[in-house]
Formats: structure tokens, C-alpha cells, sequence
């Protein structure tokens, strides 16, 4: 199944401000109601900052109002709109946008027909797509131009752009978020942060002209590449490099990218470098090129605008190609190329698909690189030599291929989670000093023409591949130093490759072929406890096998600490802060390049639950020699944290980009003067409207409680969908896993909690967690008394065949709670069973077989108190409850890779169901599931109890509950991956089968005790399988 749909009874609203996150002059602001009238819908508008509402308008009856900005002054707003039902007043919805007005600021948008010029002096901003009409636009020295997310600038034809900056006073255009130029435009401190493509770059029509000199500086630009190369470019950092179509380098041409560019392709494209041709790539260890998909948000951001609604997947791309040109490849990282993956393995394009493929007389040369999630092959060779060194290639379907007409070498690299890792295919294949690992059919698989490879000091060990660590061809192991024995990685999880402790991949390479250095740049040297096995060098140092160089008892002649150490003493939870230090060298020799320094902050006093907390990792270039140290300094988000003494703690090269060997033991140095960590406060009756940092990056409050205070908060986030958490810690503030209390919701934007003094003054830290959000970040955050109410119910309708269970939301709930149905007239229903989540949720569960159709009141009593709902439930004539499942997978998998699925179910019906036993099996051997949190299975199919995963009566699935459940599977050696779904439910009358399952759990050597606990079992649990 490639998905479900889901038919939505209630109305639905949609919101467009028509602005992005600065607003300025008069700006329009328009909505959509689907699902009602909308001449019987009326909207509210209102206006917040600093806690104070004010109506903007009201009654509005239309679809577009527009708001003069000018009347407000700037500021960080958020607005409100509250739709009502024009008949009764009723609200059907509210929702929140957070926002900046900012009229301080030159703005540009629409059409310039007459020649402009923009001065320095004052930031210049864009608004959306401006067009330059036949007219001619001057930037002149020191001018400041900000651009909105997706802003750019066309030239249209016979225009002309001149942009003239000089050394003293260069031109820049950048990003809206941009702080370090022109100031906080957006006004929203830290809040944001500039990612290369948050704007869309400038365009040219075929006749206009761009001028510009050497001082003018594009920053986290992005711009769209296609089509043939007229002169050799140079793609820059700090731009957003787009592949929106086909590529092409032709004879004469170079393409160079600079480090830290990031380049994403669109689906199926490509760059084809022809002979003649040539790609450089060079990154550098701290600041690699990464070349990817354009659904890859974790490089450059949501490029392609679509929030996560979609995710990067092998094959999203096709290839480089290069078609008899030349390329190199350094310190860069390349993902999801290899595709597409329909359509086989070609023949678009010629034979093949790789995320790298060579043909004809083309040159290759790659190190220091990744090469992961190709779908097909990964590097492809038809043609030329190819020379691969210090690189990592996972989760490939072939890794590197060696076809007719190349010749390829691979040296100190390493392979894993590939379906094969080395392919002689026709061609010459030479392997050095390589770890080949978790290869699930083949580590080196001969399949075509002669059988010309040779391994020496490689390191193979793939106890799951089908075929053996050696495929059509002799097995190599003995010879020329080869063996066959687990590497020893120092992590367990996927893409740890650094040698472990006491590896036997350490000092055991032959040397006179190792590069000097490793992937990282770290210098070969010797290990102390290890008796080397490889061939050293002139000088008698011994080489490790595999991509990295076990350097952490090595001797460097760098020494880098931290001094100097100096941050804000007063510092508020998710508010910027300053820190300064100096990188110092106490070694004998200076370096240079760039590296990566920590900032953390640091318990002085800490609560239980307090450790050092990761503020940001900063990029630091430059020479540090010694007694020259360098000076660094940088603006951070303060994390949250117990309010009292912390400190700024800085930890020099992070990331290991220098090599340090031993000395990198004392890279961590804190700050002399300790900083006074706050949290901010709001109380009982006080709404606080914000915005989250981002996905991922939690947001901090406290409550000073009185003795006798209880309080309720509610989290109101903006979006419509999505996953927050609101956790809260009594005098100590909570983490992701350590908490007092959280909110029981699950799988919703909004969340609730009530937290209690319960008789002593204490102080509830608050940390609020946005795990997936879609759309806005905006949130409002309110406190108000706990007092016993019931504000919604969570099911409106009912049949009367049988029991039905009403989820209830409202506050102060408790043990003895009751809940009613009451009618107009007649018989009261009273919940035979009432299940407490929290102070904010319970489940009520009615009997209503035989019960009278009708409207009915929802009341709910709790020690002497009543809230109720009128006219809140309808009880119809009832059809029972419908058990309904489904099986979502991924329309396309990779051959033998894990996949993610799911299993939906849903209660369809008007009447309670009880939970299901469902197992989902594959239709053949080859297809295999097991749990989401277990690493793999052997078996073709699992189970699980079908319960209410949000509910305090798990085992009752309700009218219009509806639940999911991830599962993993591969699919290995079929074309076509069918799922089954047997449900067992507890209606079930067959005989249990207890002798074969007590085997299964007795095992060879029971426990003396054991019959008698399992007549035990089989007595309780009955002799019936449901």
C-alpha cells in the first residue's frame, strides 16, 4: 500500500499571512475554511506582544484582510486568529503565527521599471522575487542587502546589475538571519540562524548582465546550476549550490568546489564532465564538501521548502559521470546519488548507476571521503584508472566496481553494510591496507572476466554474507598479509570506524603503500602495546589497515588548550550569551588550518539532574604557535538548566581535526569566574508567546510555587500537527530522560500538565521539547489554577450495541472521579469504570447496549465538585466496533536492506473493541520482520497486542481510536515484497496449543520451579487461545 487518506468530518482551516517572517507596510493576510459555509464563519484577529493582547479586527466575514504595519511599532509580535461559527458564536478554531515588524529597513519588492541605485548606510531588505525590468540597479560600496527566505533578484531582459564594493567597504548580500551583518534585522536575537540557500540568489534572463568586483560577498545564497559550463567556475561556501538540471564540463573547463559547500541534486540529475574536463572537490577535514540529495535537510536546511514531509533516500540523485574527464574528490561526503532506482540497474545513461561513475579514458582519484547510501553501485569504473584512498563506503548495494577497460586501486580505506563490498567485473582490481566488513552477500565478489585482484594486508570479515568473504575467486587469506578476523571498531552503533583498543588492524598495514596521513589528517605512528605485523617505513613506523590512524597514545609535538576562558556571568536560559577564550599551543610546534572548539556550560552546584550541556560548536581558523595563542570568541544560545552557579567550559579541537595523539587528553578548560545560570519565570495567570529555536531545540521556564498553589499549563503550539513534550522537575530542571512529571499526550503539538506544591514552597522548572513540528515554531505558554473542570471530550458519538469509552480532557481530575450521561428526559448512564492519565486526562467507559438514542450531557463530580458539558454526546443506533488494518511500506526497497513499515489499526465502529493480538508475516522466505528497537530477525513475521497506546485502559480500543506501530523488514532476493495480517482477537475459541509453547520456554534445562509455575499460567489464562 503506498498510504491511507483520511476523511476529516470537521471544519478545517488553513492560514496564509502572505508574508514571510518580517512584515512591513501593508501586508495581506488571508484564510480558507474547507468542510463548512464560509458565510458561516466569522474571524478574530488579535495582536500580542509582551504578554498584552489587542484586537486587531473582528467579525470579519471573507477570505482576506489587510493589515498596515506602519500603525504598529517594531517589535517581535504574534498574531492570533480565532474563527467562530457565525450562528452560534461557537469557536471552531484558533491559531497562533509568530512574527517580526520591522519598517526600519529599505525594502525592495515587486517590479523596478527606472534605474536604482542602493546606498550604504542603511539595510537594504527584498521581499519575495524582485524583478529588475529593463532598468539597470547599482549596489555601491558598503551597501547591506538582506534577503527573506526564498527572496532573490531577476534580471529581466536588456537589464543590467552593477555591484561595486572595495576592500574598506564591501558589498553583502546574505540571508535575513544573518546577525553578523547589519545587525538583527528579524529581531528575534538567536532565535534563528542563517543556513546556506535560505535565499533563492540572483537570476539572469538571457540578454541581462551582472558586473560585480572582487569585493562583493553572496552569503548562505543559494543558486541553481544547469546546463554546460561556458568557463571553469568556482562553486563557494556559504552558498546553497542547486543541481536543477543536468550538468555538463566540457573539454577545457574546470569545476572547482570550495570547502564547506554544500551541493544538492534534484531527482534524477546530474554532472557529467567530459574529456578534457575536470572536477575538483576540496574540502578539508573541518570543513568537508557535502554532496547530496535536495530532500536532505541535515546539509543546508529544508532546501526544497517542504518541512519533513519528505526525507533523503538512496537513489534520489543519479551520478557524477565522469565521461573520459578528470576528477578529485577530497574530504567530502557523498550521499543518496546512485539512482533512480527504477527502471534496474540501466541502461539510462549508459551501463550502470553509481553515485560516481568513470568511462572512457576518465581519471579518477578520491580520498579522505563517504560514500553512503547509493542505491546501486557507489563507484563504478568503466574506464581508466581509479585510485581510492582513506574513504568510507556504507550502505551501498556494491560498494566499488571494477568493469571492463579500468583499473582500480584501493588503499586504506574501509567497507561496511554494503550487500557487496569489492565487484571485479571485467576489470583490474588492487586492494591495500582495506577493512571490508558486514558485507551481507559477498566482501569481494568476482563475477566476470578474468579473475585479476589482488588483496594485500586486508582485513575481511563478513560472517553474514551469503556468499563468503571471497565470491568466484581464491580465497586470499595467509597471503600477502590478508586475514580474516573482526576489526574491532571502537563504537558498536553504524559508522564508528575508528580502530578500538588493541585492534588487530593496528600497526598491521604494509606502510610503504599507507598514505602519510589518515581520513582526519592524523600522521602514521607506532602503538606501544601492540606488536606490529605490517611493513614499516624507512623510518620504521608501522601503518594501521582501514581509513584511521589509532592515534590516542601517539606522541605530537601540538599541545592545544583552552585559556583565558571568559563568558556573560549572568545568563538566562535560551538567550544569547557571549563567551571568549584563546586557543593556546604548549606543544613545540605551531599549527594552522581549522578545527572545531566546544562551548558547554557547566553545573558549579548542580540539581540531581544537571550535567555539562553542549552550547555550540564553533569553527576556528587560523595559526596557533606556541606562546602566540589565538583568540576566539563567540554568541550562544544558554541552554537550560537548575537555576544557580554553572560555568563555561571550552573544549579545543572537538572533532579531533588536529592531531593531538595523547595531548588531547587536556583539551577541556573551564572559566575562572563561575556564571549565574536563570531561568525565566512566568505565573499563574500570564500568558508568554514565543517561538522555538528549532526542531530538537528545547525552550525553559520555571513556576515559583506557593504551598498551596496547584497549576495547570498548557503548551499551544502554532502548528496543526506535530510532537511536543512539556516536562516539568520539582527544584531541578528536567532532561529528555529525567523528569517529575510529563504531559500523557502523545503524537500532538499541544501538551498539558499540572504541577503541585503538595504542602511546601518549590520551584517547577518546565522544559519544553518541539520533536516534529509542521509548519509555524511560534508556541503560547499559559498558567492557570487548577481547579476541577472538564473542558472537551475526545469522542462525540457512540452506538448503543454495546460499551464505548470517552476520552476526557479537562483539570484537576482524581482518584473517585465519576462520570455521567444524562439525558433531556430519562435514565442517566453512569461510567462503570473511570482511568486517571493525570490531573489533565482520563477515560471514561459507559455500558450503553440497549441505551436510548439521544443527545446527552457529559457531567463529572470529583469530592463534591461537577463540571459538565451540555448536549455533549449523541448515543445512535448502534453497529458495534470494526477492527480495520493496514500495512504501509515504502513503494520501492533496496534488495536485502532494512526498511521501515507500519502496521495501523483502528477502531472504525461506534462500540469498544478489546486489544487485538496482530501479526504481520511476510509472503515468502526471503522476506523478514522484526521490532523496531531489535537489530535484526530470522523470522518471517511478529506480533503485537493491538492496544490504545494513549490511554490509561490499554486493553479497550474505542470508537475512532487509530494507532500505528513501526516495524523493520528486508526483502531479499524477490521482486515483490507482500504482507500479510492475521488478528487474533479475544472472541477466539481454538484449543491453545500450551505443550509446544512450553517447550519453546522451558528450553533444555528448566528450572526446578518451573512446572509448577506454568500449570500455574495455563490455569489463569484458560484453555482457549483468545
Amino acid at each position: 500500500s503506498s498510504g491511507s487518506i483520511y476523511y476529516a468530518s470537521a471544519p478545517y482551516f488553513t492560514f496564509n499571512k502572505n508574508f514571510s517572517s518580517v512584515a512591513h507596510g501593508l501586508q495581506s493576510i488571508s484564510w480558507q475554511s474547507l468542510g463548512i459555509d464560509p458565510a458561516d464563519v466569522l474571524l478574530d484577529i488579535y495582536i500580542i506582544q509582551d504578554g498584552k493582547e489587542t484586537l486587531l479586527a473582528s467579525n470579519i466575514n471573507g477570505t482576506t484582510f489587510n493589515w498596515d504595519t506602519l500603525l504598529w511599532p517594531d517589535g517581535v509580535y504574534e498574531i492570533r486568529l480565532v474563527f467562530r461559527s457565525a450562528k452560534t458564536g461557537e469557536i471552531l478554531k484558533e491559531q497562533r503565527e509568530s512574527l517580526s515588524i520591522n519598517n526600519s529597513l529599505v525594502w525592495h519588492t515587486g517590479t523596478i521599471t527606472t534605474n536604482e541605485v542602493w546606498q550604504a548606510g542603511i539595510v537594504h531588505a527584498v521581499d519575495g522575487e524582485l524583478v529588475i525590468d529593463g532598468s539597470q540597479l547599482t549596489i555601491i560600496t558598503g551597501a547591506v542587502v538582506k534577503f527573506l527566505h526564498n527572496a532573490s533578484i531577476t534580471a529581466g531582459d536588456s537589464s543590467a546589475l552593477v555591484f561595486s564594493g572595495s576592500a574598506e567597504a564591501p558589498v553583502y548580500l546574505t540571508a535575513m538571519a544573518d546577525d553578523s551583518i547589519g545587525g538583527d534585522n528579524n529581531l528575534d536575537g538567536d532565535a534563528s540562524v542563517p543556513e546556506p540557500g535560505d535565499w533563492s540568489g540572483i537570476l539572469l534572463n538571457i540578454t541581462a548582465t551582472l558586473t560585480e568586483n572582487d569585493y562583493v560577498y553572496y552569503r548562505y545564497m543559494k543558486t541553481g546550476h544547469s546546463g554546460e559550463l561556458t568557463q571553469s567556475q568556482v562553486w563557494p561556501s556559504k552558498i546553497l549550490h542547486s543541481i536543477t538540471g543536468n550538468v555538463t564540463v566540457p573539454d577545457g573547463v574546470t569545476l572547482t568546489i570550495a570547502a564547506g559547500a554544500i551541493v544538492k541534486f534534484n531527482e534524477d540529475t546530474q554532472i557529467i564532465v567530459n574529456s578534457g574536463g575536470r572536477i575538483n572537490v576540496n574540502g578539508s577535514v573541518a570543513q568537508p564538501v557535502i554532496i547530496t540529495s535536495y530532500r536532505d535537510d541535515t546539509a543546508g536546511g529544508d532546501s526544497n521548502g517542504d518541512g519533513n514531509q519528505t526525507t533523503a533516500a538512496a537513489g534520489d540523485w543519479h551520478w557524477i559521470l565522469l565521461n573520459g574527464g578528470r576528477g578529485v574528490f577530497n574530504q567530502c561526503e557523498l550521499r543518496y546519488g546512485g539512482g533512480p532506482a527504477l527502471g534496474g540497474w540501466g541502461p539510462s545513461g549508459g551501463p550502470g548507476k553509481a553515485t560516481i561513475k568513470t568511462y572512457g579514458s576518465a581519471n579518477l582519484v578520491v580520498s579522505n571521503a563517504i560514500v553512503r547510501d547509493s542505491y546501486y553501485d557507489g563507484i563504478l569504473s568503466w574506464g581508466g584508472p581509479v585510485t581510492i584512498v582513506n574513504s568510507i563506503f556504507t550502505g551501498i548495494d556494491r560498494a566499488i566496481c571494477a568493469h571492463p577497460g579500468s583499473l582500480v586501486t584501493v588503499v586504506n580505506c574501509t567497507l561496511d553494510d554494503n550487500r557487496v563490498g569489492l565487484l571485479l567485473h571485467g576489470g583490474i582490481l588492487r586492494a591495500h591496507n582495506t577493512i571490508i566488513y558486514g558485507s551481507y552477500t559477498a566482501g569481494l565478489l568476482h563475477d566476470s572476466g578474468d579473475d585479476d585482484v589482488i588483496l594485500s594486508y586486508c582485513t575481511l570479515w563478513n560472517p553474514q554474507a551469503s556468499a563468503g568473504d571471497y565470491s568466484g575467486t581464491a580465497d586470499q587469506t595467509g597471503l600477502r598479509g590478508n586475514s580474516i578476523t573482526n576489526p574491532v571498531f571502537r563504537g558498536t552503533g553504524a559508522g564508528s570506524y575508528e580502530l578500538g583498543f588493541l585492534s588487530p588492524c593496528i600497526d598491521a598495514a604494509d606502510t610503504l603503500i599507507a598514505p602519510p596521513r589518515d581520513n582526519k589528517g592524523n600522521p602514521r605512528v607506532n602503538n606501544p602495546r601492540i606488536t606490529p605485523t605490517g611493513i614499516p617505513n624507512a623510518s620504521n613506523i608501522y601503518a594501521d589497515i582501514g581509513a584511521f590512524e589509532f592515534v590516542e597514545d601517539a606522541e605530537s609535538p601540538i599541545d592545544l588548550v583552552a585559556i583565558n576562558i571568559q563568558g556573560d556571568t549572568v545568563v538566562t536560559a535560551g538567550m544569547q550569551a557571549a563567551v571568549s577564550w584563546q586557543v593556546a599551543n604548549i606543544g613545540s610546534s605551531a599549527v594552522s588550518g581549522s578545527w572545531h572548539d566546544a562551548v558547554y556550560l557547566a553545573p558549579v552546584t548542580a540539581g540531581k539532574w544537571d550535567v555539562p550541556v553542549l552550547a555550540a560548536q564553533v569553527l576556528s581558523t587560523g595559526k596557533s604557535a606556541p606562546d602566540q595563542p589565538l583568540e576566539k570568541s563567540a554568541v550562544v544560545r544558554v541552554p537550560g538548566g537548575t537555576e544557580g552557579s554553572w560555568v563555561w567550559q571550552i573544549k579545543v579541537n572537538a572533532r579531533g581535526e588536529i592531531f593531538e595523539g595523547r595531548n588531547s587528553y587536556n583539551n577541556s578548560s573551564k572559566a575562572i569566574m563561575p556564571s549565574q545560570l536563570h531561568v525565566p519565570e512566568f505565573q499563574e495567570g500570564v500568558t508568554v508567546s514565543n517561538s522555538f529555536a528549532g526542531i530538537g531545540a528545547a525552550a525553559w521556564y520555571k513556576i515559583e510555587l506557593t504551598s498551596t498553589q496547584s497549576v495547570l499549563v498548557t503548551l499551544d503550539s502554532s502548528a496543526d500537527s506535530g510532537r511536543c513534550l512539556l516536562s516539568a522537575g520539582y527544584d531541578a530542571m528536567p532532561t529528555v530522560t529525567n523528569y517529575d512529571i510529563r504531559s500523557a499526550a502523545l503524537n500532538s503539538p499541544d501538551a498539558r500538565l499540572t504541577v503541585s506544591a503538595r504542602g511546601r514552597k518549590r520551584t517547577a522548572y518546565l522544559r519544553l521539547m518541539p520533536e516534529k513540528l509542521d509548519g509555524t515554531l511560534g508556541y503560547t505558554l499559559n498558567a492557570a489554577p487548577s481547579v476541577f473542570a472538564l473542558e472537551s471530550i475526545g469522542l462525540d458519538t457512540a452506538g448503543n450495541s454495546g460499551s464505548a469509552s470517552i476520552p476526557l480532557s479537562g483539570s484537576a481530575f482524581g482518584s473517585g472521579m465519576s462520570v455521567t450521561l444524562r439525558p433531556a428526559a430519562g435514565v442517566d448512564i453512569v461510567a462503570h469504570t473511570v482511568a486517571i492519565s493525570d490531573a489533565t486526562l482520563a477515560q471514561a467507559v459507559f455500558n450503553l447496549a440497549d441505551a436510548a438514542p439521544g443527545v446527552y450531557s457529559v457531567i463529572a463530580a470529583l469530592a463534591g465538585q461537577t463540571a459538565q458539558l451540555p448536549d455533549a454526546f449523541t448515543i445512535i443506533t448502534g453497529s458495534g466496533g470494526m477492527l480495520e488494518t493496514s500495512v504501509i511500506v515504502p513503494e520501492t526497497v533496496r534488495d536485502g536492506r532494512t526498511f521501515t513499515g507500519y502496521l495501523e489499526y483502528r477502531n472504525s465502529g461506534d462500540a469498544d473493541l478489546p486489544a487485538p493480538l496482530l501479526t504481520v508475516q511476510g509472503s515468502s522466505s526471503g522476506i523478514k520482520v522484526w521490532y523496531q528497537n531489535a537489530s535484526s530477525s530470522t523470522l518471517s513475521g511478529v506480533s503485537w497486542l493491538g492496544v490504545a497506546q494513549d490511554s490509561p485502559l490499554p486493553a479497550i480500543l474505542g470508537p475512532g481510536s487509530r494507532y500505528t506501530i513501526p516495524f523493520r523488514a528486508t526483502a531479499t532476493g524477490v521482486s515483490m515484497a507482500n504482507f500479510q495480517i492475521y488478528i487474533l482477537d479475544t472472541n477466539d475459541t481454538i484449543i491453545m496449543n500450551y505443550t509446544a509453547l512450553g517447550e519453546v520456554m522451558a528450553g533444555s534445562t528448566p528450572h526446578p520451579l518451573w512446572s509448577n509455575a506454568w500449570n500455574r499460567f495455563k490455569a489463569d489464562a484458560g484453555p482457549l487461545r483468545g
